[in-house]
């Protein structure tokens, strides 16, 4: 529905004169739950009021859907605030306050339009109110609609059980509606919303107003430079320091310079000479400077209350030439200083004495656009409890000529002059700043003077005087201390202003805050338990039996309510899912609503068609999913669908059908994997699939004159029929008629994953479609065609001599932070707080364990409870207690598993000051504390670079190093040796090496241990340390470490290999002597080892090592090859997983980059060239570029010789002809420039079917000599 129909049934609740003006959809939040409203702006003459609706349909239908519930008068008592919550975060929602009298409500919006429009209107009526104060009897209108309104309290069942009426409601902590909850009528609210009620309701309990004196200033300085001026006059009048200084500049540098660039040198020259002026009783910090062109504002406060002022943002408003520039306009800072709002606007208004109406316009637009845009939504001055305007307003005296001003104001009497003033005028109208106050004005006009003299302007102007310096201000408990002027500064022609306050600032107090926070949410915790939606399913898990092609199997799932409240359920979609279940599993109903004690039946289904066969045919699927059933506001259930499909002929390719030589069902599992997946083919395939045969024998003999053969259905029972027959190949004749053999020859065709035709051909066969001849030359034209385009085509880039491996997806379980588990405590995080905060050892200890045991829990441990509870600050101060190793200990062991959640929780460990305590306990006499400091440490450290760097700079490394002793426990050892390793850790940036260098003869040392995990975290270690420049390695390789290191390869422990191989393969990625450090250990014997091994993680990091080797000089590759890897390598390249075959493929053209011919001539002889040209279809188009640049390489080397045709012969062979010119039409520039120079320089010539089967055999010397088998490992390359 629009918004207009919308407001036209809100309107027919009014009679005539009572205009609704806006209106939105909000939820109200009373006492524990939340109920949906609609809130309406209503206003008859010049009072405003908020309509509240009950609605009976979301959004309101018809004019019945709504019943007044309540409305309030916009008058002195009604206040309105927008909770922002002080961050920019996109889908949150915005919390509306509004207080009436007594009542205090709150109301939960969308953020949108309709919602900034209401909020926007409601502000604007406040003004309004505050300008014309309309008197009590014109608010008569809104207590005859209260007299027929459905309260609360009256309103019939569904609304008996939520609270007190509307306008009579008084206590925010309301009985709670147990039936209408359980009914589902009224849903607990948001657990968030719930605490922001009740907190905002009790705010009175837990806060209380402190005095700060707020010194505002303002001066225009006529472009001046301070010239070492001092400003103490000014800035440090007062006895006793300001809290919070704001001061404002106007025209600071009227240069073009200034108008035109963003930089003034004027700014830092006035922030010295303010910085020296400031009290000098106080330490200030600068809390924020914001300047535009001339305009400049600074906010200054006591070093004590800085860390109480939150949320600092700015913002700039041109309002000069065109109503945007910078020369006129407003600067302002907003903040909270502890619980209050204040925002301080400097403004430099329209100059010249008749243009008061400008300067009103400049007023409205700055308070339309000055918006603070890190709130949600963007926060407006007005939305601020206290609001303080200074600046040069420009207002001036316009009916009183000059000399007669002047005569007033040297006898000191001012109100004549004053009475004259344009903003008292034009404040009177209602025109500009509604709601603000002025002091008395007692001081003598501050413009327009001479500079450097107290004369009045005695230009030809000769301006009346005026004072269009001021200081105005807005908000509740905020009394003016002094207004005055300081006309002993002279050298502009305005004198400077200041004005000062005492404000009344709320404050939280902290105990009483965490205290009421805590019972609030021991009531919420209680409330949520007892109304959680809880379910029961008859099981989780779902199993069915054997499934075959188009034939349906579905089971039921029972979900009953076994809650106190409705559950809303519905089947999500796991992470990364586009669907809720897979495509083969029908879910009815996939979400629903069952009342308490009811139940609801689920029909799972199971039907795998012509889409989803190919799939599990050819293993990538499988009938096996995971079910999320989400109930909304509980948790999670998880139910897994478990089958086993049997493979059928349907679904499977055409490639896969001509390789079977037995019945389908007869074929394992894996070998009909391995034939969809291209491997292991048989040598004498089938012209075509025995199956398709079969369907098209019995419709050529059967079926060729039965008219609609292909149109009329067949009988899904013969269908079925027909499927088994094929996949057993029956010997008795086909069953089912000529319709239903002609359906499954069509669903034959359809189930395969790529067409019959396949897509990479289908605008080929488009556009010849009409020719015969066109057709039948197609390949030959195309390849001729593209060669002339590409004739010009730019040399390929050469190949990186190194490659640094990826090791973001990594599994570093080994360096996982540790856990333990204990029995649930039974204290409350509030009793813990408190007893922590006992001067009662005993009590601390006892909390301290208690809390240890919490945060050891497997589970959700409550790490961000324990935080907001104010425990970290107070368990890092409890450190200190040397004399108390009990208390120390179970100290350490909190920090280190607060330390072991998140990053935002770590940082709250560093940020109070841990990393230097803990540094101090790596010395304690006690073994177990300086045990779990190291651990503490460790979790630390392992956070990132810059926790990393911060335990590294307080000299935490000599003394984990000096805790390794013969006697040190392997424990321990093993503690420290893992908190090494993380400080070793992390690339962006790495640690400073230098620091990290003593540990080099340790970890040489611990290489000789047998402990496995001392030994996988100093692997782990190295291999940071030698993933980075080749000095870092260099000095790894200076201790000795290489055949220890290498030794290790040979070990079965994959904790132990992962890390050790990782640090090999860093090393070689190093230069030529790095290398062949690795090579002289006997390395490559057992990198080729690990090329079988049976994980395929090492055989990827085996394979990139080797890769590295072969991207070296010509000795090394002669090493490579003289220690038999190349036909492990080429094993891995046509057996092993893709990210191995890709480091293998990535090896193989290391070896064509740099190898000899004599060494390409031994890679061709191995084999190589059906695996590396299968990796042409790779949907990886990086790595068909490498296999390109490979083939190319050793095409080069064949033309040195003059053998170029014989292995072009041999790629053909291969296939790779046809994966070369498939790719001519691939999206990739470089993979489509490559495969064309190829086509182009070497195929471009031959006649590809004459040459596939011709049969050369020459022996020649330098001459190749191959033979056409079906075997091309047999094929000989010799140069």
């Amino acid at each position: 529905m629009s918004t207009s129909e919308s407001l036209a049934i809100v309107q027919s609740k009014f009679v005539s004169g009572e205009t609704v003006l806006t209106t939105t959809e909000a939820s109200l939040i009373q006492g524990w739950i939340q109920s949906s409203r609609y809130i309406a702006l209503v206003y008859k003459g010049t009072t405003h009021a908020l309509a509240i609706f009950l609605t009976s349909k979301t959004p309101p239908q018809v004019y019945s859907d709504l019943t007044l519930e309540g409305i309030l008068p916009i008058d002195q008592d009604f206040k309105c605030s927008i909770d922002t919550n002080g961050e920019t975060q996109d889908g949150l929602d915005i919390y509306m306050n509004i207080t009436s009298r007594k009542l205090r409500l709150i109301f939960e919006m969308k953020l949108g339009e309709s919602t900034s429009s209401l909020v926007s209107q409601i502000f604007r009526a406040i003004e309004i109110y505050q300008t014309a104060k309309s008197p009590a009897e014109e608010f008569l209108w809104i207590e005859k609609l209260t007299r027929n309104r459905r309260n609360l309290a009256t309103g019939g069942k569904d609304m008996q059980d939520t609270a007190d009426s509307l306008l009579n409601l008084e206590s925010h902590d309301l009985a709670i509606p147990r039936q209408s909850i359980a009914s589902g009528r009224s849903p607990v609210a948001a657990r968030e919303s719930v605490v922001r009620y009740q907190m905002a309701c009790k705010e009175d309990d837990y806060t209380y107003s402190k005095t700060f004196r707020i010194l505002t200033c303002t001066w225009n300085v006529n472009g001046q430079p301070p010239n070492n001026i001092k400003l103490n006059e000014w800035l440090s009048t007062d006895e006793m320091p300001p809290d919070i200084y704001a001061i404002g500049f106007q025209e600071l540098d009227l240069s073009k310079e200034a108008f035109l660039f963003h930089e003034t040198p004027r700014e830092e020259e006035w922030r010295q000479v303010i910085v020296n002026s400031l009290h000098p009783e106080g330490n200030y910090t600068q809390i924020a400077l914001v300047r535009l062109v001339g305009m400049m504002l600074l906010v200054y406060a006591l070093e004590a209350h800085v860390p109480f002022i939150e949320n600092v943002c700015t913002d700039t408003v041109g309002t000069g030439i065109m109503g945007k520039l910078g020369n006129k306009g407003g600067v302002a800072v907003s903040c909270c200083i502890h619980n209050t709002a204040v925002c301080f606007v400097n403004a430099h208004l329209a100059a010249h004495c008749e243009e008061f109406e400008r300067r009103n316009q400049d007023y409205a637009d700055i308070c339309v656009r000055l918006s603070f845009t890190k709130y949600v939504p963007p926060k407006s001055f007005k939305d601020h409890d206290q609001i303080y305007w200074l600046g040069d307003l420009n207002y001036r005296i316009t009916e009183m000529d000059a000399a007669t001003a002047k005569q007033y104001i040297s006898e000191g009497i001012y109100s004549p002059v004053l009475a004259l003033d344009q903003l008292g005028h034009q404040r009177k109208a209602g025109r500009v700043f509604q709601g603000f106050q002025e002091a008395e004005i007692d001081f003598k006009p501050t413009y327009k003077y001479d500079p450097g003299t107290d004369n009045w302007d005695s230009s030809e102007k000769c301006r009346a005087p005026a004072w269009c310096d001021r200081v105005l201000w807005k908000g509740d408990m905020i009394k003016s201390i002094y207004y005055k002027s300081h006309p002993e500064l002279k050298i502009s022609d305005h004198k400077p202003v200041s004005a000062s306050f005492d404000s009344q600032i709320r404050i939280i107090d902290t105990a009483k805050y965490r205290k009421i926070h805590e019972e609030v949410m021991k009531k919420l915790d209680k409330l949520e338990n007892e109304f959680l939606p809880q379910v029961m399913v008859d099981t989780t898990d779902i199993i069915f039996d054997i499934l075959k092609f188009l034939e349906s199997s579905s089971k039921e799932l029972i979900i009953a309510n076994t809650g106190q409240v409705p559950v809303q359920f519905e089947f999500i979609k796991k992470l990364d899912d586009t669907n809720y279940c897979k495509d083969w599993l029908h879910i009815e109903p996939y979400t629903g609503f069952i009342k308490p004690g009811e139940k609801c039946d689920i029909k799972l289904e199971v039907y795998v068609d012509k889409k989803t066969a190919c799939k599990l045919n050819s293993g990538e699927d499988k009938l096996y999913d995971i079910l999320v059933l989400h109930l909304e506001g509980g948790k999670d259930i998880f139910i897994t669908i478990t089958g086993t499909y049997e493979r059928s002929c349907f679904g499977s390719s055409m490639e896969a059908l001509v390789h079977v030589s037995v019945p389908i069902r007869e074929i394992p599992i894996g070998r009909l994997v391995e034939l969809e997946n291209n491997k292991n083919l048989s040598q004498e395939p089938y012209s075509v699939p025995k199956e398709i045969w079969h369907l098209v024998d019995r419709l050529y003999r059967h079926g060729l004159k039965t008219p609609g053969l292909f149109e009329t259905p067949g009988l899904h029972s013969e269908i079925i029929a027909i499927r088994d027959w094929l996949d057993e190949w029956s010997q008795d004749p086909m069953p089912g008629g000529v319709h239903s053999v002609a359906e499954a020859l069509l669903l034959l065709l359809e189930s395969t994953a790529e067409p019959l035709i396949p897509y990479n051909l289908h605008n080929v066969c488009l556009s010849a479609a009409t020719n015969y001849l066109q057709c039948k030359q197609e390949a030959r034209i195309r390849r001729n065609a593209l060669s002339v385009e590409l004739r010009k085509a730019k040399k390929d880039d050469q190949l990186l001599k190194r490659r640094n491996l990826d090791t973001s997806n990594q599994e570093l379980s080994d360096l996982s932070n540790k856990a333990t588990v204990s029995p649930t405590p039974t204290l409350s995080i509030g009793e813990i707080v408190n007893h922590i905060n006992s001067s009662d050892e005993t009590l601390q200890l006892s909390a301290i364990q208690t809390c240890r045991k919490l945060l050891s829990r497997e589970k959700n441990p409550p790490i961000n409870d324990i935080i907001e509870g104010g425990i970290v600050p107070r368990c890092i101060g409890l450190l200190d207690n040397d004399y108390n190793v009990a208390l120390q200990f179970e100290v350490a062991w909190v920090l280190t598993n607060i330390a072991s959640g998140t990053s935002l929780q770590t940082q709250n460990v560093v940020k109070y000051g841990a990393i230097p305590k803990l540094v101090k306990l790596l010395k304690s006499t006690s073994p177990v504390v300086a045990e779990q400091a190291v651990w503490a440490l460790g979790n630390i450290a392992g956070d990132g670079p810059y926790a990393r760097d911060l335990v590294l700079g307080h000299d935490a490394l000599p003394l984990l190093l000096d805790l390794i002793k013969p006697d040190t426990s392997i424990t321990f050892l093993r503690n420290v040796v893992w908190t090494l390793s993380n400080l070793c850790r992390n690339k962006n940036p790495p640690p400073p090496f230098e620091l990290i260098r003593p540990v080099l003869p340790i970890f040489n040392c611990l290489l000789s241990y047998t402990d496995r995990d001392v030994l996988a975290d100093t692997c782990w270690a190295l291999s940071y340390l030698t993933d980075g420049s080749n000095d870092k390695i260099q000095a790894v390789l200076e201790t000795g470490i290489i055949p220890r290191l290498v030794q290790m390869l040979t070990l079965q422990e994959g904790m132990i290999l992962t890390p050790a191989l990782r640090t090999v393969g860093n090393i070689v990625t190093g230069d030529d002597a790095q290398t062949d450090a690795v090579i002289l250990a006997g390395g490559l014997l057992h990198l080729g080892a690990l090329l079988r091994y049976h994980r395929v993680n090492i055989v990827k990091e085996a394979a990139w090592a080797i890769s590295n080797i072969m991207a070296g000089n010509t000795n090394q590759i002669q090493n490579v090859i003289d220690a038999g890897l190349l036909s492990p390598l080429i094993e891995v390249l046509q057996f092993g997983d893709y990210k191995s075959q890709k480091e293998a493929a990535w090896a193989i053209t290391n070896l064509t980059t740099g190898g000899t011919i004599q060494h390409l001539s031994q890679l061709v002889g191995a084999g190589v060239l059906p695996p590396f040209c299968n990796l042409l279809e790779s949907k990886d188009w990086n790595i068909v570029i490498v296999v390109l640049d490979g083939l190319t390489n050793i095409l080069h080397a064949a033309e040195k010789i003059g053998q170029v045709e014989k292995l072009a012969i041999l790629i053909e062979e291969a296939g790779g002809l046809d994966k070369i010119e498939a790719l001519q039409h691939h999206q990739n520039e470089q993979v489509y420039q490559k495969s064309m120079a190829i086509i182009d320089a070497f195929f471009s010539q031959k006649d590809v079917e004459e040459t596939l089967t011709s049969e050369v055999q020459e022996n020649c010397e330098e001459q190749i000599e191959f033979n056409m088998t079906a075997d091309s490992s047999t094929s000989k390359f010799d140069f």
